[in-house]
């Protein structure tokens, strides 16, 4: 059961994502809803037979009412599964977008392969960090 979610799965879709990650105007954070979240969302739907008869099973649980906080846990209760599943998605399309990397502090570009930038411990914390190490000793046959 594959392609596009229906007007009505849309709109619950988009209330959920809302629910699932809140936006932060005064900080200029948008919501799971933000643009280009949704057509994400879409595609893999469209990729993922399986994932998208989870989905729409879900959303038809939450249609036609108007999505809250306890809805949400309703939907993780009766369908942790699905529910899962759709919020791994959610994360996936959201925090792959770079302004909202951005907006988090963290660098526009994706985690692989640049990474993003750690500070180098000290000579002092690698020395504590590898302390219990040195002190046991060779576990090795030297070649």
């Amino acid at each position: 059961m594959s392609g596009r979610l229906s007007a009505e799965q849309s709109q619950t879709l988009e209330q959920i994502l809302d629910l699932l990650i809140p936006g932060n105007p005064a900080k200029g954070i948008p919501s799971g809803n933000a643009p280009g979240v949704m057509n994400f969302l879409q595609q893999r739907l469209q990729e993922e037979g399986q994932l998208h008869a989870q989905v729409a099973e879900l959303l038809a649980s939450a249609s036609p009412m108007v999505v809250t906080a306890d809805t949400l846990r309703q939907l993780q209760s009766d369908k942790p599964q699905a529910f899962a599943s759709l919020q791994r998605l959610v994360y996936m399309a959201y925090y792959s977008r770079a302004d909202v990397r951005q907006q988090l502090g963290l660098a526009p570009w994706p985690v692989h392969p640049q990474g993003y930038q750690v500070a180098s411990e000290t000579p002092e914390q690698l020395d504590a960090l590898t302390a219990a190490v040195k002190a046991r000793g060779r576990l090795y046959r030297p070649c």
